[in-house]
């Protein structure tokens, strides 16, 4: 007796006899199992970060923080309506065997319509915070090729993406009522276009993000600061939040060898890091006040507190004319220094991203 595991089974489809291999039920089991765990993740992930950024965000009427929070709901109700979807008969095993959706009521294919949309407007909401998050970068840029920086992103990446994640989500639902229309057979790019288009959107967030950072950190050199705040703090967790999601997009769409999971990754890396990335980057900058603050103390800035204790305090010896221009001089420049450094930040206290 030969062995078992490699039997091959006959049955009668919709496009006739098809055999299959017992292999292939494990495939099936192996998908669904992946299937649950990945999007269990989505929703936990989804309703932690949610959280989360209502705890670190004090205005919440700022529009990244809405942007951000839309985007996360939207994210968890396609990720609960597609588990639903997958629970039901479409996703069942006799209807992916024989191919045939006669079992299939209405109700399902309702299910797999709403998270279609919800995909969809996942998708406008993330390209909008990323169009948003780019207009604040650049809005305040000296030259005009800085200001038009935000309107060339609008115009090759959001603009195509909401266009053709429409088309994408129409053709969908198309699908699920006529599986043999021409428009879904004779058309393959419209599966493709959306996911590399997201992926290029991705990408030159990442680029712009990039040439913004490099320039304030030479203007930060050249007027002698050093320390990293809240703005540098914010762009470069957003250069890493970003990167990831199109490598891992980059992969799902130029190696067909690639697991299907990969797909329903890219979404949720950049909704969850998005927000995370301002979150942290408001804790580093409260971290940091406070040793600022003494600095500016011990230096003799104006910002000194003046309700010292007489007793607690001995004035210094009275210094030469020397010394005491030489320290009028350092606290001036000092001064200068951190007045500039306070106006380079002036935009992210307004407008911090999340």
């Amino acid at each position: 007796m030969g062995d078992l595991t490699n039997q091959t089974f006959v049955l009668n489809t919709t496009q006739g006899l098809v055999g299959y291999q017992l292999k292939e039920l494990d495939y099936l089991r192996t998908h669904y199992v992946q299937d649950g765990i990945i999007f269990g993740v989505k929703i936990g992930a989804c309703s932690l970060m949610f959280i989360v950024c209502f705890l670190f965000t004090k205005n919440w009427r700022q529009p990244v923080f809405i942007l951000n929070q839309v985007s996360l709901f939207f994210l968890w109700m396609e990720t609960v309506f597609y588990i639903t979807f997958e629970l039901g008969d479409f996703y069942s095993t006799s209807t992916i065997l024989t191919l045939s959706a006669n079992g299939v009521g209405g109700f399902d294919k309702g299910i797999s319509n709403a998270s279609s949309v919800f995909q969809l407007f996942l998708i406008w909401s993330i390209e909008g915070s990323l169009f948003f998050q780019c207009w604040t970068m650049y809005r305040d840029a000296f030259s005009f090729v800085g200001q038009c920086v935000p309107w060339v992103m609008l115009g090759i990446a959001v603009i195509p993406n909401v266009v053709f994640w429409f088309i994408y989500v129409v053709v969908n639902c198309v699908g699920l009522t006529d599986p043999y229309n021409s428009l879904v057979l004779d058309h393959p790019w419209i599966y493709t276009v959306p996911r590399i288009l997201f992926t290029f959107s991705v990408v030159i967030f990442s680029l712009f993000s990039v040439v913004k950072l490099f320039i304030t950190l030479r203007r930060r050199r050249n007027m002698g600061l050093r320390q990293f705040g809240p703005f540098q703090i914010i762009f470069i967790m957003s250069i890493q939040c970003m990167i990831v999601p199109a490598i891992i997009t980059m992969v799902d769409v130029f190696l067909p060898s690639s697991p299907q999971t990969l797909t329903t990754l890219t979404s949720m890396f950049v909704t969850i890091l998005l927000p995370l990335s301002s979150v942290w980057a408001k804790f580093k900058s409260t971290e940091q006040s406070s040793p600022i603050n003494m600095k500016l103390a011990s230096t003799g800035s104006p910002y000194k507190p003046s309700t010292f204790n007489s007793t607690l305090h001995t004035e210094p010896k009275t210094p030469t004319n020397s010394q005491k221009s030489r320290k009028d001089s350092e606290s001036t420049f000092h001064d200068m220094i951190m007045s500039m450094d306070h106006h380079l930040n002036k935009d992210v206290e307004k407008y911090p991203f999340k």
